[in-house]
């Protein structure tokens, strides 16, 4: 917890880049009316459209998907404490495969546990 009352989980949801939600295929019915079948191209155009800007979107999300994983690491080193240099990546393994699937709070709680081995 930080002295504004803000927790690593608050912090991650503040950084976290919003997810972009991929388009959905148009689908044409069975024996389709000709205005269906006009409904069906407009709306088959606007998804080719919508697909190309998602793709440059997401493509951009993960980036700054990576960018904001990166900086939540460095976050909770600076936070949790120091090891020698060539133990850092094992000691984050551990904590991260034995926190991640409840938080990034819990990854530091781990990574609390493990820094105390080094003092």
């Amino acid at each position: 917890m930080f002295d504004n009352g803000q927790s690593v989980g608050d912090i991650h949801e503040l950084m976290e880049p919003i997810y972009v939600g991929q388009p959905r295929k148009p689908t044409l019915e069975r024996n389709p009316t000709a205005e269906d079948a006009k409904a069906y191209v407009d709306a088959l155009a606007q998804y080719e459209t919508d697909l190309a800007r998602y793709k440059v979107e997401k493509a951009e999300y993960d980036k700054l998907d990576v960018e904001h994983h990166n900086n939540m690491v460095d976050l909770l080193w600076y936070i949790g404490g120091d090891v020698p240099e060539q133990y850092k990546d094992k000691v984050f393994s551990k904590a991260w495969s034995d926190g991640h699937s409840s938080g990034w709070s819990e990854i530091l709680n781990e990574l609390y546990g493990l820094v105390e081995i080094f003092r």
